[in-house]
């Protein structure tokens, strides 16, 4: 049976349109029993797209897709719950500075040191791939070249030898396919090249499976994201193209020749040989069910006396800093407002279990403080009057946005509003200015999402950053 893998959500920042419940929604639909979310350098998305699976009944097939840095990406999918903490560990680790080039990446050898290969099934051999930049020495005229002939010249002259070699590198990974695209030859000639090329290393297909990378649900969300990737690049549906040579954003070509990047149906997975199709479920076997739904897993802090509870030692604590900061200095009303917020707070941290999450944090802080360290808040806000983007597309001061009404994140998603925090700001204020005029001003430690940098806090934000729309 076809299984769409390598589908990519809006986590795959100004690549996709699709999001999670949809692509569940659409595999159901399409009859499927299995769904995939490979997002580009980040499982940010999974949660939501575990939940949605089992909301239309299906299996999710989990990983991601990630940069190396000698060229190209790898799809690693989690067959257990190991490889899914180990992938956690190996995003994170695409994102560090030392790494991160205006994407996440890693080096090739790194990847294999981070993870346990025998735990992941690896996806190579499509363009765009690892496999792709081993055998290719020029990457930029293979994409854009319009004829196979003038895309075989883009291939080194030991490119067989160069396959064999890729195809040894790759061996610590026991579950290796190679994926082939047969719809576009004649729109993208690079495929019929790859094609070829996969044969050539696997040519009884025992590792080679379909095409199935997906960046919106149906073919007629074409031309939206096509309108995605001129905002990614800052450009109009007629400057496109022109855009992506200017650019070098030369793996984005085949969105404007093709309208084929949904998710697939059966009668476009009938194009391939039975025997491609089959690897698929045998690739989907053996993963097993994933479990990262569960509550958050804290380490237990260590309380200092023998029988006291987390959250007995908290309260202990707030007692104690309530005698050291407030006794004497309130009045009898004053005094009864403050203790029964305190504890509200407690009963809050109590039932949610947090209380051990306090004090692992206040451990930091305090070794922190004891090493000279600066240590400010954990948070950063915005001032009053700071204009968010509602749930119905319209913007309004965020003093004015009330509990239970709906507004947009960094992502894209609708999320409803559950609380709002209040307070008197004295502290230093950083005032942004837009290309498009917009102002905005909040505290210098309030993060922003970024194109180029990913979370920039404010006061660290440069002219060159592309902050995404708040």
């Amino acid at each position: 049976m076809f299984v769409p893998l390598r589908n990519h959500s809006h986590y795959s920042l100004l690549l996709s349109t699709a999001r999670c419940n949809q692509i569940a929604e659409k595999c159901a639909k399409s009859g499927y029993k299995y769904a995939g979310l490979t997002d580009l350098g980040t499982v940010s998305g999974c949660v939501n797209f575990i939940q949605a699976c089992k909301k239309h009944d299906l299996k999710p097939i989990i990983g991601s897709e990630i940069n190396i840095k000698e060229g190209g990406t790898l799809t690693l999918i989690c067959k257990n719950n190991n490889a899914w903490r180990e992938l956690l560990v190996l995003t994170s680790l695409c994102n560090d500075p030392e790494n991160y080039n205006k994407q996440p990446e890693i080096s090739f050898d790194d990847l294999v040191k981070t993870i346990t290969p025998d735990n992941f099934i690896v996806i190579d051999g499509y363009v765009g791939s690892h496999f792709f930049y081993s055998v290719c020495k020029d990457v930029a005229g293979a994409l854009c070249h319009q004829d196979s002939e003038s895309v075989k010249n883009c291939l080194h002259d030991n490119w067989g030898d160069l396959a064999h070699r890729h195809f040894i590198k790759l061996s610590p990974f026991k579950s290796y396919y190679l994926e082939v695209n047969l719809e576009e030859f004649d729109t993208i000639p690079v495929f019929k090249i790859m094609a070829e090329c996969v044969s050539h290393l696997d040519p009884n297909h025992n590792i080679t499976i379909p095409d199935s990378a997906s960046y919106y649900c149906d073919a007629n969300d074409a031309l939206d994201h096509r309108v995605l990737l001129c905002a990614k690049l800052k450009t109009t549906l007629k400057k496109l193209d022109t855009k992506i040579l200017e650019t070098e954003a030369f793996d984005l070509i085949k969105f404007t020749r093709s309208s084929k990047f949904h998710i697939k149906n059966d009668l476009d997975s009938s194009l391939y040989p039975d025997n491609l199709v089959s690897n698929m479920q045998k690739l989907v076997d053996e993963c097993e069910d994933l479990v990262i739904l569960s509550n958050p897993r804290l380490p237990t802090f260590d309380c200092p006396e023998t029988g006291m509870t987390e959250n007995d030692f908290l309260k202990q604590l707030c007692r104690d800093g309530w005698a050291k900061l407030l006794k004497g200095k309130l009045d009898k009303e004053q005094t009864i407002i403050y203790r029964d917020r305190v504890l509200k707070e407690l009963a809050v941290i109590e039932k949610a279990n947090l209380a051990g999450y306090f004090l692992i944090v206040q451990d930091y802080v305090n070794h922190f403080r004891n090493q000279g360290c600066l240590v400010g808040p954990g948070r950063g806000c915005f001032l009053g009057d700071t204009r968010v983007k509602m749930g119905n597309g319209l913007y309004r001061p965020i003093s004015d946005v009330e509990i239970g009404e709906e507004v947009i994140d960094a992502y894209g998603d609708k999320r409803k509003v559950l609380d709002q925090f209040v307070y008197d700001i004295d502290e230093e204020i950083v005032q942004l200015e837009m290309e498009n005029g917009k102002v905005i001003r909040c505290t210098k430690d309030h993060k922003f999402l970024t194109e180029n940098r990913g979370w920039v806090q404010a006061d660290e934000l440069t002219e060159e950053d592309d902050i995404i729309e708040i």
